[in-house]
């Protein structure tokens, strides 16, 4: 036991946990993400998306500047959908994990963190967060 009556196997424990959590979560949504890939997840308005991903080169169907990005990527997919779709997944990924490091940068260790081990897993708990959100 220690000074302050936390054993250091349960204060280890006690520091991943909140990590540990937030990758099984994050892993789960990916795989259902992932796995519902081939047959899309609802009917709202990904078709009109498609059509201007497709025909990003004319003018009349770019309404914002998602084809842009996305028309040359489809395209160089060969117009799969399954393929564009888990894409924008890794994509999405990237980019929560991009700012929740960015996030997590701003997390200084306190007094109470004595070592730069918890003071690492409260930054991976706060990326994996931000990712998930």
């Amino acid at each position: 036991m220690s000074g302050s009556g936390v054993s250091l196997q349960h204060r280890t424990w006690l520091r991943w946990t909140p990590s540990v959590f937030f990758v099984v979560v994050l892993a789960r949504l990916v795989w259902l993400a992932w796995t519902a890939a081939p047959r899309g997840v609802d009917f709202t308005d990904e078709g009109i998306y498609l059509v201007s991903y497709r025909y990003y080169r004319n003018p009349e169907m770019v309404y914002n500047g998602a084809p842009a990005l996305f028309g040359p990527l489809f395209d160089l997919l060969g117009y799969s959908v399954v393929s564009l779709r888990r894409l924008k997944i890794v994509l999405v990924l990237v980019a929560g994990v991009g700012l929740g490091v960015a996030t997590a940068m701003f997390v200084r260790p306190d007094r109470r963190m004595t070592s730069r081990l918890d003071a690492f897993s409260v930054r991976l708990a706060i990326v994996l967060l931000v990712t998930i959100g």
